[in-house]
């Protein structure tokens, strides 16, 4: 996981947590995440909070790749949801989560970690299945 795996991660001399997403717009998606693993701090996610600054996120780690779903309540702002296999690969991609809804948001694609992100991220910089993932200063849990 994280700067444990064997590909998929970069440390940089120091500074903060960072997922890198080559996009289809032949641009590099760098974003600053919070990073949550353990049960209680996955449950509550984005819950309550009235904003997320630009170009910044919270990445969802699991200790295995499986079917997460997902749902917005409590969420008050709309997220964009990409999912990454253990191949450090993007498996999927939910867009413009609707803010307090209970609906449930699910791929259909086993994924070991999550990014949310600003609704519109991923159109933004030309996300989609296939892009690769680089982790940036992501110790192991």
């Amino acid at each position: 996981w994280g700067c444990a795996l064997p590909t998929g991660c970069r440390k940089t001399q120091a500074g903060p947590a960072v997922v890198v997403i080559s996009g289809a717009h032949e641009k590099e998606a760098r974003v600053r995440v919070e990073v949550v693993s353990r049960n209680e701090e996955r449950a509550r996610g984005l819950m309550y909070r009235k904003a997320l600054a630009t170009d910044t996120g919270m990445l969802f780690v699991y200790g295995v790749e499986d079917n997460h779903t997902f749902w917005m309540k409590n969420t008050l702002i709309s997220l964009d949801l990409i999912f990454i296999g253990t191949n450090m690969k993007v498996v999927g991609v939910a867009t413009n989560a609707q803010p307090l809804s209970v609906k449930r948001i699910d791929i259909q694609t086993p994924s070991q970690f999550i990014l949310e992100v600003n609704a519109g991220f991923a159109d933004r910089y030309g996300i989609r299945a296939g892009n690769q993932v680089v982790f940036e200063n992501i110790k192991d849990w």
